[in-house]
């Protein structure tokens, strides 16, 4: 499938809003305001009793929450970034020794023509998409950027 500009967009901001709510479930977890709920990755994984414990007694200040969002927010969104690079073969997966050439993901076409748009690569773009994903989700009342805006700036 050759993806237009509107489906790469909708596709990259899905992915922000992905990590926006994995890191604010993971933050919640880690700072004892919600419990863990079964964990996917790794694929074996899970957490012990005595873990599940330590989280459930913690109680943290608000703050903290926020710190850990970001902290979490950074750790997926590095991941991804690196997957896209792969994709993009500006990046090499590890485990791979000979030369790695671009994923084959059609750039995007303009929606009126059917010729590709000079468009960033999926890596480049996937950090603009943020801003679009925050200006179409619905306001928590925090946010993961330190940008100024009309709802909470304490982070």
């Amino acid at each position: 499938m050759r993806l237009t500009e509107r489906q790469q967009k909708a596709l990259l901001i899905e992915a922000n809003a992905q990590v926006e709510q994995r890191a604010d479930e993971a933050a919640r977890i880690l700072c004892g305001l919600d419990t863990v709920r079964e964990l996917t990755y790794p694929p074996n994984g899970g957490l012990s009793f005595e873990e599940t414990r330590y989280l459930e007694s913690l109680r943290q200040h608000p703050e903290a929450v926020a710190a850990a969002r970001k902290i979490v927010a950074d750790a997926i969104s590095a991941a991804f970034f690196h997957f896209l690079c792969c994709i993009d073969a500006v990046g090499t997966p590890r485990s791979y020794e000979d030369p790695w050439l671009p994923v084959t993901l059609h750039m995007p076409v303009n929606e009126s023509e059917d010729e590709p748009k000079d468009l960033n690569m999926y890596h480049s773009a996937f950090f603009d998409a943020y801003w679009d994903w925050r200006d179409l989700r619905p306001d928590p009342g925090w946010k993961l950027d330190n940008s100024l805006s009309s709802f909470d700036t304490s982070g």
